[in-house]
């Protein structure tokens, strides 16, 4: 039984690949939300506002997204060049974490004599928090600026400024400019291994976005130019958070844990190499559910199978002694595969095993991939995109009498709303 030895990606369909990476831990299924979160908030924006909310709504929607799904990751390699130089080593791109299977400090160490554990971990942990506070920096402090700048400049233009609006905007800045050295230095609680910790923090998307947030919305907050506009921002950053990170993971689990009793099953990838190994099993024939459950066994247990599997399961890491794959990692895909095949005998309901009942499990899983990640994102889009907006600009309603845009509103006569 030949097997292609590494297989890519680019060894399955588009739309497997396409539902891997949505079900996967990166950045892909935010860049989707993004989008129509983007779309929906500038419509929303527009329909209050006019041009001169929609677009900045769509400038801090657009930047925003950029530094906050890219900005560690794009920090971390700046300084990881910089690291490289300093401490003379061809690449610093080694995961700090361990457990029994794996040891990828030890072996990165074997291969770079002129570096210690200790440099390596110190040089980690700085450049975990350089990129944290870089990223929330330009996305909590600099961008809103910018935008607000660009702003205030448009309807400058639009219209005569009248001495009401020139003190308010005075005295706006005044208070900024008060407010912009305001903020909260990060720290990091005690930890066992803080190798682990830098490791998490260096591979998991999701640490890094949340990592990212707490400052990004304090400066945000912090530099509204009012009572109003600053709650917009809070409800709408603090309420997002839970749409964009974990809704549709939550929801996907949910979904498989009512209508199949586990709480995950086979990406499309996987799904597709587990059936052509079966198929292959079967050689063009049959077995039954007691001869198939035995065989199948033996053909999934194969080495080069596993490695293959697991390799594009990890995005590449299973292969690569520098980077670290959790055991629990490995026997999760076990048991995902243990399902597939119990899955195959359920559907035979009692009869013999062929390919066509295998392509039949295949199919079902990948519909029921594509049906459960979509009710996720379906609602994470509607409530972000239209939910949310609506709900801050109810409350601005609410507390100000008015329907518009807080940003270019003067509030000046309104002690509750400065």
């Amino acid at each position: 039984m030949s097997i292609k030895p590494l297989q890519t990606l680019n060894d399955f369909t588009p739309a497997q690949r396409f539902v891997k990476n949505l079900a996967g831990k990166g950045l892909a299924p935010l860049l989707l939300l993004e989008v129509s979160v983007t779309g929906g908030r500038t419509y929303q924006a527009y329909k209050r506002g006019g041009k001169t909310e929609a677009r900045e709504v769509f400038v801090d929607n657009i930047v925003g997204a950029a530094f906050w799904l890219g900005g560690v990751k794009a920090f971390n390699k700046i300084i990881d060049k910089i690291g490289e130089k300093a401490l003379n080593v061809a690449s610093l791109d080694v995961d700090t974490a361990k457990d029994a299977l794996r040891d990828p400090v030890k072996h990165f160490l074997k291969n770079n004599t002129n570096i210690t554990e200790k440099q390596l971990g110190l040089f980690k942990c700085t450049k975990m928090a350089a990129s944290i506070l870089l990223a929330n920096a330009l996305m909590g402090f600099v961008v809103p600026r910018i935008n607000q700048g660009i702003t205030a400049k448009k309807v400058a233009e639009a219209r005569p400024r009248e001495p009401l609006m020139a003190k308010f905007i005075e005295r706006t800045e005044n208070r900024d400019a008060a407010m912009s050295g305001a903020g909260q230095a990060l720290s990091f609680a005690g930890t066992a291994d803080l190798m682990n910790l830098v490791n998490f923090f260096e591979n998991s998307t999701r640490f890094q976005l949340l990592a990212t947030d707490a400052g990004v919305t304090a400066g945000r907050v912090c530099n509204e130019r009012n009572g109003p506009s600053r709650i917009e921002k809070l409800f709408r950053d603090v309420g997002s958070t839970y749409f964009y990170m974990f809704n549709v993971p939550l929801m996907y689990k949910g979904l498989n844990k009512l209508f199949d009793g586990r709480v995950s099953r086979l990406d499309p990838v996987a799904a597709q190499q587990t059936a052509s190994q079966l198929e292959k099993m079967l050689a063009g024939g049959k077995l039954s559910a007691v001869e198939f459950e035995k065989s199948a066994a033996g053909a999934l247990g194969q080495e080069e199978f596993l490695t293959n599997v697991y390799n594009l399961a990890t995005g590449g890491k299973y292969a690569d002694p520098n980077k670290f794959v959790a055991q629990q990692t490995l026997r999760g895909i076990d048991e995902n595969i243990g399902h597939f095949v119990k899955d195959v005998v359920k559907k035979a309901d009692g009869g013999d095993i062929t390919a066509g009942v295998i392509k039949s499990v295949q199919k079902q899983n990948f519909v029921k991939n594509m049906a459960y990640l979509g009710a996720g994102f379906a609602v994470s889009m509607f409530v972000l995109s239209t939910v949310i907006p609506k709900m801050q600009y109810a409350i601005t309603k609410k507390l100000t009498g008015r329907d518009k845009f807080p940003g270019i509103e003067d509030y000046s006569k309104d002690k509750n709303c400065r």
